[in-house]
């Protein structure tokens, strides 16, 4: 091909090597739709009775034993791709196959389903093995899987979770206290203060918790002590033992007492009785020849300590009546729900026992012509990638389940040993690619779509050493919206978002970060779009 200009106007020229003939226009120019003029043409086969090599889509598997005249080559696409064009050519006579050249297409799944009071916190492409990751609005917890995954029969893997309000649980009443406030939703106050007689440990008259975001009570719970009483009459005579058991009482059996204002038997504080059962009134004084003081200590009812949960970290250290604790989990591991215990007033804990379950990463998929050992798809997990012979794997060989719920290193792919350059990646449908400078390491190819269609996936792809391609395949969506200007080296993804309406995300591509312009950008009314068009640098 000879030729640099892919602009309106700019024409290209064709010709064949060695003795193949040129089938097709030996010239294409660029039309003001962004098509060219024709068809892309091809070189016959190197000799008499035989056609060219008709290469192998990507996503596809060929079956083929030679290219002589008559003989036939299937085309078959990988699990979760559509094929587009002819499954079957025969080579002809002229030396030209039957047919178009097919392309394997990723199936769509659309837009998924977004539960109320949730959001898609993270999405990679709404094509064949992508996922999506959902999360909750402030004030709700996720039950169900987070992760949903893209499937080959176009439908998303699961369904989609529940997000439930948080709630608190009974904050519960202190001894000899009152609680005022019921409502347990996040955000919401009880107040509590204590029963006459008694004060709260620390001076406070009143102790206010709230309800928090991952279902536990502010604060702690107060402690309700018998009030301290002013001592004034002087108790005049006493056993010489009896004066010493009296000032160790200190609060209410000193060495002055106020007999008024001391009940006689007093729950859970000092009680005393005194010799005659008599109790002085007023000011006046009585000699007594016996005094005796007990001291009753009030007992608080305490919790024993939660069970261990394995992979889990108890939340909370104080296990008296109307205390709270809570779990979290270790990296890699989640709660099965948001459990709340509550110590109860007999001394056990209230509320359900949750478990931490390891993250899922989704099934990481099977190159085509290649084998994968291992099945479980959970933290930790490994899966091992090899090759039929005598294809070669580029990629990762051994991927791992990491604790953000992702496999770490890149897709694998088995390739023929021989190749030396990334395979064509396809030309989107309703859509067009720029490859001046062919599919060799380090070309960059771009993709623009036709009007009335919106880009979605890479807007740039890069060949790298391995012979893989960076980013996404992009496909072009039918949209009444104008497309925008598709930044370079970044992924876009369009989705229908509840309350916001069609939205395109953008992501910038690994090495790149975003320097300017909106991360996301939504259709008006018009057709024009909200934001400016994002950098990736």
């Amino acid at each position: 091909m000879s030729g640099e200009k892919f602009t309106f106007g700019s024409t290209v020229r064709y010709s064949c090597s060695g003795d193949r003939q040129l089938i097709g226009d030996s010239s294409l120019t660029c039309q003001l739709n962004g098509h060219w003029s024709g068809p892309l043409p091809h070189c016959s086969g190197d000799s008499t009775g035989t056609c060219g090599d008709p290469g192998t889509p990507a996503h596809c598997t060929r079956e083929a034993g030679n290219f002589k005249v008559r003989s036939k080559v299937r085309f078959t696409c990988a699990v979760g791709h559509t094929l587009y064009g002819s499954a079957e050519r025969i080579c002809f006579p002229n030396g030209t196959w039957s047919g178009r050249q097919p392309f394997c297409k990723p199936v769509q799944c659309g837009n998924p389903a977004t539960p109320a009071h949730g959001r898609i916190s993270r999405v990679d492409g709404t094509t064949f093995s992508h996922s999506i990751v959902y999360s909750c609005m402030e004030g709700y917890f996720l039950t169900g899987a987070p992760t949903r995954q893209c499937l080959a029969n176009s439908t998303w893997s699961g369904s989609a979770p529940n997000c439930t309000m948080i709630t608190c649980g009974d904050p519960g009443i202190p001894a000899n206290g009152l609680r005022f406030g019921d409502d347990v939703m996040v955000g919401q106050n009880v107040t509590f203060m204590c029963q006459p007689g008694y004060v709260i440990i620390g001076g406070d008259t009143a102790v206010t918790r709230t309800c928090t975001n991952n279902g536990s009570w502010s604060g702690t719970m107060p402690v309700c002590q018998v009030h301290s009483y002013i001592t004034k009459l002087k108790v005049q005579r006493f056993r010489q033992h009896e004066l010493l058991e009296i000032v160790m009482m200190r609060d209410i059996c000193d060495l002055f007492i106020d007999l008024d204002d001391v009940p006689h038997g007093y729950e859970g504080g000092k009680q005393c009785w005194f010799g005659g059962g008599e109790w002085c009134s007023g000011n006046e004084k009585k000699a007594y020849p016996d005094c005796d003081c007990v001291l009753t200590t009030p007992t608080v009812v305490t919790c024993p300590t939660p069970p261990p949960i394995p992979n889990g970290l108890l939340e909370g250290s104080v296990l008296e009546w109307g205390t709270s604790v809570s779990y979290s989990c270790l990296a890699g591991y989640e709660l099965s729900f948001p459990a709340v215990l509550t110590c109860t007033g007999n001394g056990t804990w209230s509320g359900d026992l949750p478990q931490c379950l390891p993250k899922f990463c989704g099934d990481p998929g099977m190159p085509a012509k290649g084998r994968r050992e291992g099945r479980s798809f959970i933290f930790k997990s490994e899966v091992v990638f090899s090759c039929s012979t005598p294809y070669m794997l580029v990629g990762s060989t051994t991927r791992m389940c990491q604790e953000d719920g992702t496999w770490s290193g890149s897709q694998p792919r088995c390739i023929e040993p021989t190749r030396t350059t990334c395979e064509n990646p396809g030309t989107p449908e309703h859509g067009f690619m720029n490859y001046t400078t062919g599919f060799k390491v380090g070309s960059i190819v771009d993709f623009q779509c036709q009007q009335g269609h919106l880009l979605q996936g890479s807007t740039t792809r890069l060949c790298l050493p391995d012979l893989t391609w960076t980013g996404i395949q992009p496909s072009c969506i039918p949209h009444s919206c104008k497309q925008p200007r598709s930044p370079a080296n970044a992924d876009v993804v369009g989705l229908d978002l509840p309350s916001y309406g069609y939205t395109l995300v953008y992501t910038c591509q690994p090495g790149y970060f975003l320097s300017g312009g909106s991360e996301h950008r939504v259709c008006r009314s018009d057709g024009s779009w909200t934001g400016k068009v994002p950098v990736c640098r």
